[in-house]
């Protein structure tokens, strides 16, 4: 089942907000954007997600 919170758009700090601190966050450069992919432990999902800008840009949901 997807979290209803997910959807591209949130910034970084109202997917904090919903899901609490990242349990991993690490930020890389492509073609000149910084990237930065943050992991979440969410209701027993691991959500892994993107943001540019601090802004969601994309997400994945797996089980943990």
């Amino acid at each position: 089942m997807e979290p209803s919170f997910a959807c591209a758009g949130l910034t970084l700090d109202q997917v904090e907000n919903i899901l609490g601190p990242a349990q991993t966050a690490v930020q890389t450069d492509q073609g000149g954007l910084k990237v930065m992919k943050r992991t979440y432990s969410h209701e027993g999902q691991r959500v892994t997600a993107s943001f540019v800008g601090g802004v969601l840009v994309d997400y994945s949901i797996s089980p943990e």
